[in-house]
């Protein structure tokens, strides 16, 4: 599903403990369960919301 389509949408990201979901307008996108790091990204990592710069 394309989420650029000129209207607005509503972005959840959770986590609880290891589970991780990433929810889209009230409906789950993706979901997954962290590593023994329990970690997302690194401290350089950058994430992006509404566009990604040039």
């Amino acid at each position: 599903m394309a989420y650029n389509d000129g209207q607005l949408h509503s972005i959840f990201f959770t986590r609880f403990e290891t589970l991780v979901r990433l929810r889209v307008d009230d409906r789950e996108v993706a979901s997954g369960t962290l590593g023994e790091q329990n970690t997302i990204g690194t401290a350089s990592s950058q994430l992006f919301i509404g566009g990604f710069p040039d």
